[in-house]
């Protein structure tokens, strides 16, 4: 029963805001945000240009557009975003036909309870770890307050191109910060590094996340809590162990990898690691 309630938590998390969502819809732009293409769908643009074969836009910039944000070379015209909303798009503008036949704000409004459920997550990954006290409807609330307290669900009802990174950034977001938290999946966290970029650049300065995590879970005795700021790095420097901070976590996850910091039994510094072989002499 509890597993079952922690497996529907996120889900609820995210599926019950979706009311305000559409309340919003309802008094705003619905109709057109639900039944129409965006002004700005250059994410669909740049699906339908690879349908075709091409980076650049065989007809220019639609007229409805108005000529925003597109960058013009040799006369030919591109998109200047970062591509991977594109990559999501790619499949469902095939099946609309077209770009303007694919309802782009709709799909965006659709990813957005993705972000609050993710949220959710994290926020029990941090409870169960011990480094919250929070319960679990707090997170809950949380994870809902983050979505409806905000301007997150204002960005997914706008869905044109700007608005439509940035919800699909939150998500990938809270991904990666699922899986760098106690450096528990490198591979995974690497992947979602990745996939932030190619959204929207300036978050990759969340990078440093997962490398402070490595060295927190590798250091044996702890991060130093006293002393001036300079100290305390020199201090962390020598309880890191670099066997599993450097080895182990630049790849894989700790079921696949024994030296990730992560891995049973790994919670104390192994005093043989990194020493050499004693090779047995006669006397």
């Amino acid at each position: 029963m509890a597993h079952t309630r922690d497996t529907l938590a996120p889900l609820a998390s995210g599926a019950g805001a979706l009311p305000c969502l559409h309340d919003d819809l309802r008094a705003g732009r619905g109709p057109v945000r639900l039944g129409e293409h965006t002004q700005y769908n250059h994410y669909a643009l740049l699906a339908d240009a690879w349908l075709h074969g091409r980076q650049d836009l065989v007809n220019g910039p639609p007229r409805y557009t108005g000529n925003n944000d597109f960058a013009s070379f040799h006369g030919k015209t591109y998109i200047t975003f970062p591509p991977f909303p594109a990559v999501l798009m790619v499949p469902l503008v095939a099946a609309s036909g077209s770009a303007e036949n694919f309802r782009d704000g709709q799909f965006v409004i659709w990813l957005a309870g993705l972000a609050p459920a993710l949220m959710f997550l994290v926020l029990e990954k941090l409870r169960r770890t011990g480094r919250s006290n929070r319960s679990e409807t707090e997170s809950v609330l949380l994870a809902a307050l983050m979505a409806i307290g905000t301007v997150y669900f204002f960005t997914a009802v706008e869905g044109t191109v700007w608005f439509a990174a940035l919800v699909i950034n939150v998500a990938l977001m809270a991904l990666y910060a699922l899986f760098a938290l106690d450096a528990e999946s490198p591979a995974l966290a690497g992947v979602m590094l990745g996939l932030i970029f190619a959204t929207r650049v300036t978050p990759i300065l969340a990078a440093p996340l997962f490398a402070l995590e490595a060295i927190r879970v590798s250091c044996a005795e702890g991060l130093p809590a006293e002393g001036v700021f300079v100290d305390r790095v020199r201090l962390t420097w020598t309880r890191v162990d670099n066997t599993p901070c450097f080895r182990g976590t630049s790849a894989l996850p700790s079921r696949f990898w024994p030296y990730s910091p992560c891995a049973p039994g790994r919670t104390t510094r192994d005093s043989t690691a990194g020493t050499p072989p004693t090779s047995a002499t006669s006397t």
